[in-house]
């Protein structure tokens, strides 16, 4: 039977019903699916936008599966986050291999994660007989099936324990056959389907594609964040004050191994010299974030940088030729090799900084603390180009899907931004959600301008009556750390029979299980807030929009990227912060309605929505029916 034909029967009510308890055949759904079956035929490139409720996992993952097994061959799914990963692998996979089994087909799926998210039982070795893990996390090492250190019993344990390569004993490695980063991989190349991250997904990219193993088709789940993933896979940073704990620690590890005066000498003129230069940079350079163009002294801190970066060089470079020195090799040995070459990495780093490549965005971040902390940052401009001539060339068959690619009704910015190819295909999903029924919008006037006087002391106003009439239930989607803080200090007090669930305070996934179980809760954060997050049913009934999210004109990647655009000959308003704003803004939005039940209201607290010219590519963008009632 055709793939097409196989799709058309496997979405029809009567197949899903049986492995989906009141499944309701969507359109949106079929024709996702349909599409997805085309490019797995076909090849090609297609961007698909469909909105909650569309039921986008299955209609990519059904003709994957379909396809992989009548061709014997590789799809990869890659999501934005490590927890949307796993909730294709632990919730979605396992239906979609119901529904097919039901029909005699049976295909393997998989999830890979970057290899340091996996325990490297070496390396916990050598942290129990130092005394650096509790029994509770040998105890979990003693139960874990897959060594995912995300479901460890203690957090951040990926640098101590994780199954890094600079590690790994190869085949002479005495757990190598329980190696839980190799059977993960063992267990990618003989699915059909592999499940990854966009990070992981990026540095296969960048890393000469040896990060997965060879595949013929893709899928990029919640596409508008592959931008911004691939900015941090390709940027570059390094911390002075983290350097200096590093040559500390090579010191501790050069006595304990006996490395000999004349290197361990070298440490310590080294760690004298990091020192200074922490003294040295705290002094040019102002608090926080600071662009290379607003650093009056740029000179003298390329200056430094450059004569730091030689002499962390000259260090490591006698730290590998003691290494090689040594006979058979000790265990500790291992940690000297990391060090070393952590120090020779920051070194190349802080040289590139200092060297000002044209391609690249720069800027300096500090903060203040008992150690101070100073950081140096490289980030490309764009990277379009690099996903443009690598990304769409990788497989024959790309689908790109999220329920925010298009900005009015234009998905131009998205195929600007990840250089997708002309002749992509375009798809918009109809909603299955009936808006006018299910969601008000209220837009309130009286909040002034941000950088009004007045500003922070209405918005305290507004947000406290819109408490005081609808309770808990609420998410509260801020811009600013700052201006958050502020508020909920003030809420807080105002309002002691509500639970104020933070940003910050808890982890994200923390936070959101246990506001989901209080009617008196109020969630309440910033940036990541705005997507990603699940909340059905009767736990979420209010959501406030506090400002149109516009990034800060003041952030170094943000201003320079303006520049480039304005280089270009584009307008950067229009062209980059207007429709990234309207992306955030409709992810944003997309928080209250989750299923056809949900009803509620959404308040936006920035009249410029309604003032300015550009308010209404912020309207136009939001589902169709939607009502608006404008407020005082």
């Amino acid at each position: 039977m055709e793939l097409m034909e196989l799709i058309e029967e496997f979405f029809s009510t009567s197949s899903l019903s049986q492995v989906m308890e009141g499944y309701e055949a969507r359109e949106g759904q079929r024709v996702m699916a349909r599409e997805v079956a085309r490019v797995m035929e076909e090849g090609g490139v297609s961007l698909v936008e469909g909105g909650t409720g569309v039921g986008k996992t299955l209609a990519y993952l059904v003709p994957s599966a379909l396809f992989a097994l009548e061709g014997d061959a590789r799809v990869v799914i890659s999501t934005s986050t490590k927890s949307l990963q796993d909730q294709v692998v632990n919730k979605d996979l396992p239906l979609v291999q119901r529904l097919l089994g039901e029909g005699g087909r049976h295909f393997l799926a998989a999830a890979l994660k970057g290899r340091n998210n996996y325990l490297c039982l070496h390396r916990l070795k050598a942290a129990v007989e130092r005394g650096k893990v509790d029994r509770d996390v040998v105890e979990w090492a003693h139960k874990t099936v897959h060594g995912d250190l995300e479901t460890a019993p203690k957090v951040g344990l990926s640098h101590l324990l994780g199954s890094r390569w600079e590690y790994c004993l190869g085949k002479s490695c005495g757990y190598r056959e329980l190696c839980f980063y190799q059977r993960a991989w063992k267990r990618a190349e003989e699915a059909h389907l592999v499940v990854v991250n966009h990070h992981l997904l990026l540095s296969h990219l960048v890393a000469e594609k040896k990060g997965l193993p060879f595949f013929e088709r893709l899928i990029v789940d919640e596409a508008h964040r592959l931008e911004r993933t691939a900015l941090e896979v390709l940027g570059e940073s390094c911390v002075i004050s983290r350097l200096l704990r590093q040559v500390q620690g090579l010191t501790g590890l050069g006595l304990a191994l006996g490395m000999g005066t004349d290197f361990l000498q070298d440490l310590e003129d080294l760690k004298r010299r990091l020192s200074r230069s922490l003294t040295f940079l705290r002094g040019l350079l102002p608090q926080g974030r600071v662009a290379v163009w607003e650093m009056e002294a740029l000179e003298e801190v390329e200056e430094e940088l450059s004569n730091l970066s030689l002499a962390m060089e000259e260090v490591a470079l006698r730290g590998e030729g003691w290494l090689r020195r040594q006979g058979e090799e000790a265990p500790l040995h291992r940690e000297v090799a990391l060090g070393v070459g952590e120090l020779l990495a920051g070194a190349r780093v802080l040289e590139k900084w200092a060297q000002g490549p044209r391609e690249m965005v720069r800027w300096a971040e500090t903060r203040r603390g008992e150690v101070p902390w100073i950081s140096f940052h490289l980030v490309p401009l764009e990277v379009s180009s690099i996903l443009g001539e690598g990304l769409f060339t990788m497989v024959d068959g790309v689908v790109l899907t999220s329920a925010t690619l298009s900005v009015a009704g234009s998905m131009a910015h998205i195929r600007e931004a990840l250089g997708v190819p002309f002749h992509a295909r375009e798809v918009f999903l109809p909603s299955e959600f009936d808006y006018e029924e299910q969601v008000r919008l209220v837009v309130v006037r009286s909040v002034p301008p941000p950088l009004s006087p007045a500003y922070q002391e209405r918005l305290l106003e507004v947000l406290s009556s819109i408490l005081r009439e609808r309770g808990g239930g609420a998410l509260l989607l801020f811009t600013a750390y700052r201006v958050m803080e502020g508020a909920v200090e003030v809420l807080r007090g105002e309002f002691p029979h509500l639970n104020f669930y933070v940003q910050g305070e808890e982890g994200r996934d923390a936070l959101v299980r246990t506001f989901r179980e209080d009617p008196c809760g109020v969630l309440v954060g910033v940036e990541s807030f705005w997507e990603g997050i699940d909340l059905p049913g009767e736990c979420l009934k209010t959501l406030v929009l506090v400002k149109l999210p516009f990034k800060s004109p003041q952030d170094p990647l943000v201003a320079a990227r303006s520049r480039w655009y304005q280089e270009q000959g584009k307008d950067p308003f229009t062209d980059y912060l207007l429709p990234e704003a309207v992306l955030v803004f409709r992810q944003g939005f997309g928080r209250l309605i989750r299923t056809k039940e949900d009803r509620g209201v959404v308040y936006l607290l920035d009249s410029r929505v309604l003032d300015k010219g550009y308010g209404r590519v912020f309207l136009s963008s939001l589902p169709p029916g939607v009502k608006m009632d404008v407020v005082e």
